[in-house]
C-alpha cells in the first residue's frame, strides 16, 4: 500500500528503541494489555480530583475501548523468561523535558520501573509517555508525582539525586523492564486548552523513520485502527488479556530474500499486509505467519486443517443459494467439480475429500446464519490441499492459493489493500 506523504506539523524524530531487537508492535486501538482511551471507569468526585492535574489522562470520551498506545514486544531471547531489565535500549523520541517520573509495577509481575513523562521543547502540548523503564542514573526515579488520590494511588515525594531533566532526541533513557515479561509500551498525549487525546507514534513519525519499518517487512500505515474501525467492530469483554495476532505488526529480522512460500488469491494476484492463522479441529493451533506481498516465512511445524485470516475486513464473503446448488449438481453428476479444482476445495467444507449432501447443508446453515464459514484452505500447484508446515523443507518456495470455503463459484472478494498484482513483486 502506498503512503501518502504529508507535512507534519509535529513530529518524532528518533526511534523509541532499536528496531534490529523488535520482535512486534501492537496497533493503536488493538485490544493488546487493557483499556487505554479515557478514564470511564473513574468515578465523577475522582475525575473532578485529577481534572486540574496537567497531562494526566486524555479526556476524549467520544474514543471507544481500546489500547491507545504502541506495545513493543521484542525478540523471544529478550523478553518473558528471558528478559532482563538491561537489554532493550529505550531512546527520547524528540527534545524535551522530563515533567514527570513515576514508579509502576507490573500487577506484582516483575520487578517495578518507572514511567517517564517528556514534554516536547517544540510544541508543548506534546507529552511522551514511556513505560516499564530502567531509568539511567542521570534522570530521577521519581519527579513531579501524583497527588495521593484515596485508595487510588499514593503520592512518593521527588527523588533529588539527578543530573538533569533536559532531554535530546535520541538520548538514551534506560532500558525497558523485561524480567518475566513480553513487552514495554509508548503513548503520546495531545493537550490543548480544550481538551486531551492519545495520538499514534506512527502519525507523528517522519517518512525516514516510516521507511525503517517498512524495511522490516511490515506496512507502517496499517499500525493505527481509526476510530471508525474500532466503532465499526468494538472490543469484547473477552479481548484484553489474550494474543490476538490481528493487533500486531511482526518485524522481520531476516534476510528478505528468505521466503518459505508465496500465497495467491487469484491467477494475477498475491495475497498482502496480513497475518494466516492456522487451525486444527476448529480450535486455533496459536501458529500464525505473515504474509507481504505474497511471501511467507515459515519458522515452526504445525499440522492444520484449514486456515483464516487475522483481519476480518481483508475479504468479503458471498456464499449464496447458487453455492450450495453447484455442490448438489456434483453430487448428482450433473456438473461435476474437478478435484484438483479450487472450486472442488471451495465445495469440500469439512475438508473430507469428498463433496457430499453435509456441505450443501453447511452453506444453507451460513446464509441463514446458524454457523458462518469463515475458514479458507490452502492449495497446492498440483490441486492438493496443504496441510502442513515444514520449516526444514528444501528446494524452490512452493506457490499455494487461498479458497474460501463455501464460495464455489468464487465470487467473493479481497479488499485492495489487501492484496497485490503478480507483476509488481
Amino acid at each position: 500500500m502506498l503512503r501518502e506523504i504529508t507535512e507534519l506539523d509535529f513530529s518524532i524524530t528518533n526511534h523509541i528503541t532499536d528496531l534490529d531487537l523488535i520482535d512486534q508492535v501492537s496497533k493503536f486501538r488493538s485490544g493488546v494489555g487493557h483499556d487505554f482511551s479515557w478514564l470511564r471507569d473513574f468515578d465523577d468526585d475522582t475525575l473532578a480530583a485529577v481534572a486540574s492535574i496537567p497531562n494526566f489522562f486524555a479526556n476524549d470520551t467520544s474514543e471507544p475501548p481500546s489500547s491507545m498506545k504502541h506495545y513493543f514486544m521484542p525478540l523471544a531471547d529478550y523478553r518473558g523468561d528471558q528478559g532482563d531489565g538491561s537489554s532493550i535500549p529505550v531512546y527520547a523520541p524528540f527534545d524535551g523535558t522530563i515533567t514527570r517520573v513515576t514508579q509502576e509495577d507490573r500487577d506484582g509481575e516483575g520487578p517495578s520501573a518507572a514511567k517517564i513523562e517528556i514534554t516536547s521543547a517544540v510544541d508543548d502540548r506534546y507529552t511522551a509517555m514511556l513505560f516499564h523503564v530502567n531509568l539511567d542514573a542521570l534522570y530521577p526515579s521519581v519527579y513531579n508525582d501524583y497527588p495521593t488520590l484515596g485508595e487510588i494511588y499514593t503520592h512518593t515525594e521527588d527523588d533529588s539525586d539527578y543530573s538533569t531533566l533536559s532531554i535530546s532526541a535520541g538520548d538514551l533513557l534506560g532500558f525497558a523492564e523485561l524480567t518475566s515479561a513480553n513487552d514495554f509500551d509508548v503513548a503520546i498525549l495531545f493537550s490543548d486548552t480544550t481538551a486531551s487525546t492519545w495520538m499514534s507514534v506512527f502519525d507523528l513519525m517522519p517518512e525516514d523513520l516510516l521507511q525503517d519499518y517498512d524495511a522490516k517487512g511490515i506496512d507502517s500505515t496499517q499500525l493505527v485502527i481509526s476510530k471508525e474501525e474500532r466503532l465499526a467492530d468494538p472490543l469484547g469483554e473477552d479481548a484484553w488479556g489474550t494474543y490476538s495476532a490481528g493487533d500486531w505488526s511482526v518485524l522481520s529480522q531476516e534476510d528478505s530474500n528468505n521466503v518459505d512460500a508465496m500465497i495467491m488469491t487469484d491467477s494475477t494476484h498475491y495475497l498482502n499486509n496480513t497475518v494466516i492463522n492456522y487451525y486444527k479441529d476448529d480450535a486455533d493451533t496459536g501458529v500464525s505467519t505473515v504474509v507481504e506481498a505474497g511471501a511467507v516465512q515459515i519458522t515452526e511445524s504445525v499440522t492444520f486443517d484449514a486456515v483464516k485470516l487475522s483481519d476480518n475486513s481483508a475479504y468479503t464473503s458471498d456464499i449464496k443459494i447458487g453455492d450450495a446448488i453447484d455442490i448438489l449438481r456434483h453430487i448428482v453428476a450433473i456438473k461435476t467439480l474437478d478435484p484438483t479444482s479450487s472450486q472442488f476445495h471451495a465445495a469440500d467444507i469439512d475438508n473430507d475429500g469428498e463433496v457430499k449432501i453435509g456441505d450443501a447443508i453447511d452453506v444453507l446453515r451460513h446464509i441463514v446464519d446458524i454457523k458462518k464459514i469463515d475458514t479458507f484452505d490452502l492449495i497446492d500447484a498440483q490441486g492438493e490441499r496443504v496441510t502442513q508446515l515444514d520449516p526444514d523443507a528444501t528446494g524452490d518456495a512452493p506457490t499455494w492459493t487461498l479458497v474460501a470455503n463455501g464460495d464455489v463459484d468464487l465470487s467473493g472478494s479481497f479488499a485492495e489493500d489487501f492484496v497485490v498484482a503478480v507483476d509488481l513483486v
